[in-house]
């Protein structure tokens, strides 16, 4: 079962553009005997305080972006055979939309092709605050929120369109619950240089309740730090951040709905 969610969520690091920026400069307290090429990286929480983005492009291209390296397709889903293989498949014939928050009609569409691959157009003048959803026959209904206002041409990170055999083994694995009339979320907690944080203590709040707690949250620290799944969260809006040492990262809304996987990742800022 490692291997599965290793593979589900190398998607989730890539929420926002991806970045070569290497790890920072050994940590002058390492122990003697550690190993040469030991690093401990420091988050880089230089957007922190950032205005957001108001102005875009009169027009501004929306592109799905696969990760060739991990076998991710732009619109992707998990097939899992005994015993245990695990691949990758590409999702044809997906309806991916784009939309404002608090516009109702899509703003700009497209059906994943043959290989997932997928763009679309979505009219900008002002920074596009909103979502990207997909849906398909058979897949557990998907919902991208990016961290921040989009005011460019933009790539976004590989769409996991589930089939709902995978989407209940993962819940198997984690033990936690997921009733058919709730959603779940998916979050990665990244630094201004979009690179995952650990140690950060997360939140997913509907109001006063708070969601982030064992009975729902199935972290992946054990694969890659800073992902989390929340299972069994019920519809509504639901306010997502974390702190780490002290600091508050940014807090956005997304929305829950029922039999929806809805991912996205907090920043220190803009």
């Amino acid at each position: 079962m490692r291997k599965i969610s290793a593979v589900l969520f190398i998607a989730a690091a890539a929420c926002g553009s991806e970045s070569s920026k290497p790890d920072g400069p050994p940590a002058p307290d390492a122990a003697p005997d550690a190993a040469p090429d030991a690093f401990v990286r420091i988050p880089d929480f230089s957007c922190m305080g950032n205005a957001a983005p108001t102005d875009a492009p009169a027009q501004v291209t929306i592109t799905g972006g696969g990760l060739a390296s991990q076998g991710l397709f732009a619109t992707t889903d998990i097939m899992v055979t005994l015993p245990m293989t695990i691949e990758a498949v590409p999702v044809a014939d997906a309806k991916i939309a784009g939309f404002r928050t608090g516009v109702p009609a899509q703003q700009g569409t497209d059906q994943s092709d043959a290989m997932g691959d997928w763009t679309f157009m979505m009219a900008g003048v002002t920074a596009i605050d909103g979502y990207l959803a997909a849906a398909k026959d058979g897949h557990r209904d998907y919902r991208f929120y990016p961290p921040s206002p989009i005011a460019m041409d933009t790539t976004v990170p590989p769409i996991l369109l589930l089939n709902e055999q995978t989407f209940g083994l993962i819940v198997s694995v984690s033990q936690k619950d997921q009733d058919a009339a709730n959603g779940t979320v998916g979050l990665a907690v990244l630094d201004c240089a979009n690179l995952p944080i650990a140690g950060a203590t997360i939140s997913v709040k509907q109001g006063a309740t708070e969601y982030a707690d064992d009975a729902h949250v199935y972290s992946l620290d054990q694969f890659q730090d800073g992902l989390y799944f929340i299972f069994n969260v019920p519809p509504g809006v639901t306010t997502v951040t974390a702190t780490y040492n002290g600091m508050a990262l940014r807090a956005h809304d997304i929305a829950v709905l029922a039999a929806t996987t809805s991912t996205t990742a907090v920043r220190p800022g803009y």
